[in-house]
């Protein structure tokens, strides 16, 4: 079982702890499709068993009542429209999604600017770099989050994706984790590809 988080982080504020990454863009920014601005970005698996759950949808219904665009008259509403569409929500359940590992689980996805590269450290606290091979889809992390409201073509709910610190392996996603150097045998100088079965 989760640890609940602390009620005293600023409002709109999380940190998640235990939860599984997934699609993660940590170090290097990406565009969704071409011409969209590249961005840091993961979305994170919590468990629908977890007392996590029920925080996260106290902060979005706690941002949302208190926000001008929404109100505390609107608020239900509106997060009742919306809480389907990941267009307009980021937090979504995982059952609907056809990806490894979601059924169960309730995702939350997250993203940062170029500008706002998210710190990204070991269980230790020491930075993790993308030769470090981790964190990686699939594996456990703790992951700090700034849920938002903002009113574009609509009222929506997005998350700003703020720090990940690797907690612990898990069964990699497809395409998640790099080859570790002892799945390779040492090159003998000389050997050239007709010595290869």
């Amino acid at each position: 079982m989760t640890t609940p988080t602390t009620s005293t982080l600023p409002a709109g504020r999380i940190l998640l702890r235990n939860v599984r990454l997934s699609f993660p863009a940590l170090f290097e920014p990406e565009a969704f499709k071409v011409g969209d601005e590249p961005k840091y970005k993961a979305t994170f698996l919590v468990d629908k068993h977890s007392t996590q759950v029920a925080e996260v949808n106290r902060i979005i219904a706690d941002i949302l009542r208190a926000s001008p665009k929404a109100g505390p008259k609107k608020a239900d509403a509106i997060l009742k429209q919306i809480s389907g569409n990941p267009n307009k929500c980021c937090w979504q359940d995982g059952d609907n999604a056809d990806y490894d590992g979601y059924a169960g689980m309730m995702s939350l996805s997250a993203k940062a600017k170029v500008s706002a590269r998210p710190t990204v450290l070991d269980g230790n606290k020491s930075p993790l770099t993308a030769r470090d091979g981790k964190p990686y889809a699939g594996c456990y992390v703790n992951a700090s989050i700034e849920l938002y409201v903002y009113d574009s073509s609509g009222i929506g709910i997005t998350a700003q994706l703020r720090g990940v610190q690797f907690l612990r392996d898990g069964d990699a996603f497809a395409a998640g984790r790099p080859a570790d150097d002892d799945e390779f045998e040492d090159v003998v100088e000389g050997t050239d590809a007709d010595d290869i079965a």
